[in-house]
């Protein structure tokens, strides 16, 4: 077997691990091209049969120590490791933009949710089948496309991946959605012009307020049975979802969090 055969296979297993990058003792390498010993020669032949399939070796299997690491060059975590190893030679863009990242990460955790309620996850799911964005909630991770978040959340509440791309349930999103409620306050000042007094506003906004009240439990009743229908069951869940492992966070500035409140 030729190096660049060899080379195929390691960089096989390297993509395999869907991480970008593969841990290896330095024996397993030698063992991997069919080298009894490794020599600077034959281990600089090594790493260029690897990069003619993409994959950046470091440290130098010569005269390294006994652990190494491969990375797919077609993956950001590679793009990471040549900024780190090779600063003369690579613009630290990558490092940068993860950087910003972390940073993104860290400001959010503080106000992270850690879990909603089922139903409110639910209600959540729908926004974003329906390419909304969720309101009242923040997602941290923003390269993320928002089908690939209706699968995370779909799976998140019991359903199979496919519930989220099924034009039924776009369908259902669609019909549910337009019954929720306006998430805001009305206030006399913002009604009434300067001639009108504030007294006689006040009905009106009684009026808003109570249907916006009945709009809410309309909206939750629609909810539930929207809920029952993907179930197919009469019980809804009672138990937390956890979203901060999904990327989203709930807006603390949003005056109100729950369906029904």
């Amino acid at each position: 077997m030729t190096f660049d055969e060899a080379a195929v296979t390691v960089a096989a297993r390297v993509r395999t691990t869907g991480r970008g990058f593969l841990t290896m003792r330095r024996d397993e390498l030698r063992e991997a091209f069919g080298i009894g010993k490794l020599t600077e020669g034959q281990a600089t032949s090594v790493c260029e049969a690897l990069g003619r399939q993409g994959v950046f070796v470091h440290p130098h299997p010569y005269g390294s120590g006994p652990t190494l690491r491969l990375y797919d060059q077609k993956h950001p975590v590679a793009a990471l490791a040549e900024a780190v190893t090779r600063p003369d030679s690579i613009p630290e863009t990558s490092l940068r933009r993860a950087a910003e990242v972390f940073a993104r990460e860290t400001a959010g955790r503080d106000l992270r949710s850690d879990d909603a309620p089922w139903l409110i996850v639910f209600d959540l799911f729908l926004q974003v089948v329906l390419g909304r964005e969720p309101e009242g909630w923040e997602e941290l991770r923003d390269d993320r496309h928002p089908s690939e978040l209706a699968r995370e959340l779909a799976v998140a509440l019991g359903f199979a991946q496919a519930v989220a791309e099924g034009p039924s349930t776009l369908r259902l999103a669609a019909a549910i959605c337009a019954f929720r409620p306006r998430r805001r306050q009305w206030f006399a000042q913002d009604l009434t012009r300067p001639e009108d007094t504030e007294a006689a506003v006040l009905p009106l906004l009684d009026s808003l307020a109570a249907a916006n009240r009945r709009l809410r439990e309309e909206h939750d009743r629609l909810l539930r049975q929207a809920a029952r229908l993907l179930l197919h069951a009469d019980e809804i869940p009672d138990r937390p979802v956890e979203l901060g492992l999904h990327g989203l966070r709930y807006r603390r500035e949003d005056a109100e969090r729950s369906v029904g409140s």
